[in-house]
């Protein structure tokens, strides 16, 4: 994602993913914790979370599998590219 920002800007763009990130993190936490202290803090609270949370997920999939093979190309976790 950074090597789509221009050279002189890519410490601005690193910047803002990571606070984007850490704020997609905390309110996720926080939104869970939320859902499972108003189900009775137990076990039954996190189930009712975690199929609330289950929807996003699930569509998010496609997303993240079509963008991680643009043009034909699979990105493995090292870096390195491989052609499909």
């Amino acid at each position: 994602m950074l090597n789509e920002a221009p050279a002189d800007h890519r410490a601005s763009a690193q910047g803002i993913l990571t606070v984007f990130t850490s704020i997609g993190q905390l309110l996720g936490a926080a939104a869970v914790g939320a859902i499972v202290a108003s189900h009775g803090g137990d076990t039954v609270g996190y189930g009712v979370a975690f199929q609330l949370v289950k929807p996003t997920t699930v569509a998010s999939l496609p997303v993240r599998l079509i963008a991680a093979w643009p043009n034909g190309i699979m990105y493995s976790p090292s870096g390195t590219s491989s052609s499909t």
